[in-house]
């Protein structure tokens, strides 16, 4: 009886074992983790790096990444009909990029400009940024006779300091 426990138990201890050998070759969690890239077709004239980035990563800094991994692009001169990569590992969304998102992308852009355009006009004839003649000084305080000794001094030995 001892006997036939002792072969059951030797048989499960073996069926376990044998179970938990596997003849399927492990999972590599490399080829979990590769993304394959996206290829974006530039369809319209207004497209940008940045809003490209924007939309298929959900981050405009992204821009710099994809500038990177496509060395023939001049981000500053993109056609209709280019094809941009952008990384597998960068993508958040992979639809394509609608219409109705590159204009309202556009709308921002071109409300940035009015804006920093207005702000540099109201600066211009408020007289800021117009070099130095239009720049007032502020006045200066008043030193005291031992704060201008100290200065002269200061500035004596620096001379002496630099050879002049």
């Amino acid at each position: 009886m001892i006997a036939i426990k002792y072969l059951q138990l030797i048989g499960l201890f073996f069926a376990l074992a044998l179970s938990s050998c596997s003849s399927r070759s492990p999972k590599t969690p490399q080829a979990d983790q590769v993304k394959p890239p996206l290829y974006h077709v530039i369809k319209s004239d207004g497209e940008t790096v940045a809003i490209i980035a924007k939309w298929y990563t959900g981050e405009v800094k992204n821009w710099k990444e994809i500038v990177k991994v496509n060395p023939r692009l001049d981000p500053a001169n993109i056609t209709v009909g280019d094809s941009i990569m952008i990384p597998g590992d960068l993508i958040h969304i992979r639809e394509e990029m609608p219409k109705e998102f590159l204009n309202s992308q556009l709308v921002i852009l071109s409300n940035a400009r009015k804006a920093r355009e207005e702000t540099e006009n109201k600066n211009r004839s408020d007289g800021i940024g117009q070099g130095e003649s239009s720049l007032k000084t502020p006045p200066q305080p008043e030193l005291s006779p031992a704060t201008e000794e100290l200065i002269k001094t200061r500035d004596d030995l620096w001379k002496e300091l630099m050879g002049e």
